[in-house]
């Protein structure tokens, strides 16, 4: 069973604007096609342009970053995300 991120708050109901109805919150994460340690991470905003490095790979400029939230509507399929919470230091 997967639990809910601690200290996150669950958001009220939130009804889809194109459509009307009902949205789902979920939540938006990155793969890595290993198949001896299947990975996933949930998506992060950086502030400014993504940068690259031979060493890491891609990288947000700025250390700080965001955990990014994600609606679904259960009808059209129209999606909305959120960049809120706590600020968060890069992992890399």
């Amino acid at each position: 069973m997967i639990e809910d991120v601690p200290g996150a708050e669950k958001e009220p109901r939130k009804d889809c604007p194109k459509c009307r109805d009902s949205m789902d919150e979920g939540a938006i994460a990155v793969t890595e096609p290993n198949p001896l340690i299947p990975t996933v991470a949930p998506i992060r905003w950086f502030r400014g342009p993504i940068g690259w490095s031979w060493w890491v790979g891609y990288r947000g400029n700025e250390r700080r970053n965001l955990d990014v939230r994600a609606w679904r509507c259960e009808r059209c399929g129209y999606l909305e995300l959120y960049a809120s919470g706590p600020w968060r230091d890069a992992d890399v």
